[in-house]
């Protein structure tokens, strides 16, 4: 099945024999549909998938928007076994049972389902990715920590000289495989060396992290905005962290941090404005968090938010100076590209 999809997308100029080739490799280590896979990686946006699917399996697609909001009483259709089982989520009830699948194999499953609840059975699919952050949000169903990419934004009009496409290629992560599920420093450090743009930078960044760490997010500084470019564990739509916006003058909390040029770690101030860029990721008031600045040429970039695995827990100085480590030298990276793309701007 992983491999005919990869073809259909292929045959369709979606995706490159390449990226299926990660995208296979990356499946091979971390599990999952292959899907989900190529969304993670930023080879193929979660909307083109679900229209994808839509249109091989003939049937309607969800939309994103309706996974945002989800009834108590629809949640309490499916039972939680059998949702994080077969992977499935009830969407809406009325006339019918709207519910989202990414496997049609489970539809003979959901029969009994209907006749339990006296409902007719409205089968939508849905990319895995959607479903398996919406088992977390509703259901508390924890998956395996996997970064999510949110869609893309062209950070060139900050860093000036780093002239990033709008789409982030990824092409150029060397060896995205078995040994990269736990890097090594000094393969963080030699595989940010071979990467070619911001983006690469990040999900390096988030690889060698994810040993210390299970949910990060980065947040970049453009265009006199602080705004979420990247997730790593949180089950929250990606559209949704793309859209958290905040006037960086407005800050009253983040600005200080990046100008201060040393991290911050423990509980957020009340009130602040900038609680509104963490407010949709769930977390308690008494959450501890660190945030990194990421710096280019000198000047605050982007900010990496870590969050404990228990999140009113301290991140201890250990674990703050690895970070440190690993930002600084994410930072030095991107001033590396930099001067690349200027030694080939020379030729």
């Amino acid at each position: 099945m992983a491999f005919k999809l990869g073809q259909l997308l292929i045959e369709a100029n979606l995706i490159t024999q390449k990226q299926l080739e990660y995208g296979l490799r990356a499946q091979r280590t971390y599990g999952g549909k292959l899907g989900t896979n190529l969304v993670e990686q930023g080879f193929l946006s979660d909307t083109v998938l679900a229209h994808f699917l839509s249109q091989q399996l003939r049937m309607q697609a969800a939309a994103p928007e309706e996974f945002a909001v989800i009834s108590k009483e629809a949640l309490a259709s499916i039972p939680v076994d059998f949702a994080a089982r077969h992977k499935v989520i009830p969407l809406k009830i009325d006339k019918r049972l709207r519910v989202a699948i990414c496997d049609p194999a489970v539809l003979q499953e959901l029969n009994a389902i209907g006749f339990k609840v006296g409902k007719g059975i409205q089968v939508v699919i849905a990319p895995e990715i959607w479903i398996v952050a919406a088992l977390e949000r509703y259901y508390g169903v924890m998956r395996e920590t996997r970064y999510i990419a949110i869609d893309p934004i062209d950070l060139s009009t900050e860093f000036n000289v780093i002239q990033e496409a709008t789409v982030f290629d990824i092409n150029a992560v060397a060896g995205r495989g078995q040994e990269d599920t736990r890097l090594t420093f000094q393969n963080y450090v030699k595989k940010l060396t071979q990467v070619e743009s911001v983006k690469d930078v990040f999900m390096l960044l988030f690889d060698y992290l994810s040993g210390v760490a299970t949910r990060m997010a980065i947040y970049g500084l453009r265009s006199g905005k602080i705004q979420g470019l990247m997730l790593h564990g949180f089950a929250v739509h990606n559209r949704l962290f793309s859209e958290l916006k905040l006037d960086y003058e407005a800050s009253g909390f983040l600005k200080p941090i990046c100008e201060a040029k040393k991290p911050f770690i423990g509980i957020l101030p009340t009130p602040n404005p900038d609680r509104l860029l963490f407010e949709p990721l769930g977390l308690p008031d008494t959450c501890r968090f660190g945030f990194f600045p990421i710096y280019f040429e000198n000047k605050a970039v982007a900010l990496l938010m870590v969050v404990p695995e228990n999140p009113v827990d301290k991140i201890r100085d250990e674990k703050s100076r690895i970070i440190q480590n690993a930002t600084l030298k994410a930072g030095l990276a991107m001033e590396y590209i930099s001067s690349r793309k200027k030694l080939t701007a020379l030729h």
